[in-house]
C-alpha cells in the first residue's frame, strides 16, 4: 500500500462536502486522505464515529506518526483505541515490524476489520502493560479512548491480563514506541529501559496525571537519552528522539 505522507491538503469545500456525504450515508468503511482504509462500525460511540467520518481522530498523533516513521522502524503501539494508528504505522514501517497492544476487549474485533481492510498481519495482543506480569483493573468509558488503567471514575471496571513493559521491550527490541495509554505514561516511560529505542511519540495527559508528573517524565527521557523535539510536537503528543 502506497501512504501519502502529508494530509490537509484537500480543500475546505472537498472536506465539508466529504464529510456532509458520510455523515448522510454513514458508510461502515472509509479510505482516509493518507490511504488507508477504516471501518466505522454503528457500534462506535456516535461522537468517535463523527471524528472518524471527519478524519479528526487522532489528528495529532496521525501527523506525527506520518512525519516522523520511517520503513524498517520496529514499533511497539501501546493503547490502539480502534487501530487507525496501528494501521498507519504496519502500512508505513511493515506490518511484521508492529506490534500492539490494547486491552480493551469491546474493540478487538475492530481493530482486526482495520487491520484486514488494508490486508495486514499484525501482531495484536489483547493485554495491558505495565510494570510487572499478571491482571490489573481495566476502567471503561463510553468513550473508547478514555478507557484507562487510572480510576477517572468512569464507572466500568473490569479485570484484564498484563505483560511487563521491561520483558516485552527485551522481546520485541523495538526502535520506536507509539504511546497513548491516558495517564499510565507516567508509570510505564520510567519503568523500561529504552537504550535501543530511537523515537517515542507519547500523549501526553496533565489533566490526569498533573504537569508536574508530565515534566518528571521529560526528564526521565532526557536522563536516557531521547531528546524532546518541540518543534514536531502536535498538541499533547510529544515526540522524543535519541
Amino acid at each position: 500500500m502506497t501512504i501519502k505522507r502529508t494530509i490537509g491538503e484537500r480543500s475546505p469545500l472537498f472536506q465539508k462536502l466529504l464529510f456532509s456525504y458520510r455523515k448522510r450515508f454513514q458508510p461502515a468503511v472509509i479510505r482516509m486522505e493518507h490511504g488507508i482504509r477504516l471501518a466505522v462500525p454503528k457500534s462506535l460511540p456516535e461522537e468517535m464515529r463523527k471524528s472518524l467520518y471527519k478524519e479528526q481522530h487522532e489528528l495529532p498523533e496521525l501527523e506525527l506518526i506520518l512525519a516522523c516513521l520511517e520503513l524498517g522502524d520496529k514499533v511497539l503501539e501501546i493503547g490502539s483505541g480502534v487501530g487507525m494508528i496501528a494501521t498507519t504505522c504496519a502500512s508505513i514501517c511493515g506490518a511484521e515490524n508492529v506490534t500492539c497492544y490494547e486491552p480493551n476487549p469491546s474493540t478487538r474485533h475492530v481493530i482486526q476489520r482495520n487491520f484486514d481492510l488494508n490486508s495486514l498481519e499484525v501482531d495484536l495482543r489483547s493485554r495491558a502493560l505495565a510494570t510487572q506480569k499478571g491482571t490489573i483493573d481495566f476502567y471503561f468509558s463510553d468513550n473508547i479512548v478514555s478507557s484507562s488503567l487510572i480510576d477517572q471514575d468512569f464507572g466500568g471496571k473490569t479485570e484484564v491480563a498484563c505483560d511487563d513493559i521491561r520483558d516485552v521491550i527485551e522481546e520485541l527490541q523495538p526502535t520506536a514506541i507509539v504511546m497513548d495509554v491516558e495517564g499510565a505514561e507516567i508509570d510505564l516511560l520510567p519503568t523500561a529501559t529504552l537504550s535501543g529505542v530511537s523515537k517515542i511519540l507519547v500523549e501526553m495527559h496533565p489533566g490526569i496525571v498533573g504537569p508536574e508528573k508530565v515534566e518528571e517524565l521529560h526528564a526521565c527521557l532526557e536522563r536516557q537519552g531521547l531528546h524532546y523535539r518541540r518543534d514536531l510536537c502536535r498538541s499533547k503528543v510529544a515526540y522524543f528522539e535519541r
